[in-house]
């Protein structure tokens, strides 16, 4: 069964890379074991579902510009995905004439 301080030292080390301090201090032993328990029947762990929650967070409130300076960074592949960008249809620079596309007739020579 894992305790508080086993989930806190996983967390902080595998999850968090020791950059920030989690403290599971607040949360209820029983709880944790109740939810460890259960979390096992379903072949899982608390700790994948932090790590899963963390993600969550991350994407929802960490800018996509910034996510991907971080991926590109360290390295690793985009976790966003490719933006695409729309077409403008933009008129012919020639004043008068139509747009390469433009079906319209109204336009007098």
């Amino acid at each position: 069964m894992l305790t508080g301080e086993m989930i806190y030292a996983l967390a902080t080390s595998t999850i968090l890379k020791d950059a920030v301090d989690l403290s599971l201090s607040s949360f209820d032993e029983e709880k944790l074991a109740a939810l460890g328990m259960y979390l096992e029947q379903k072949n899982n762990k608390v700790e994948t579902e932090l790590e899963k929650a963390l993600e969550t967070l991350y994407a929802k409130n960490v800018p996509t510009g910034v996510r991907e300076f971080i991926d590109m960074k360290s390295g690793a592949p985009s976790t966003s995905p490719p933006k695409q960008r729309k077409q403008k249809n933009s008129l012919s620079s020639a004043v008068g004439a139509p747009a390469p596309n433009d079906t319209r007739s109204d336009i007098t020579e």
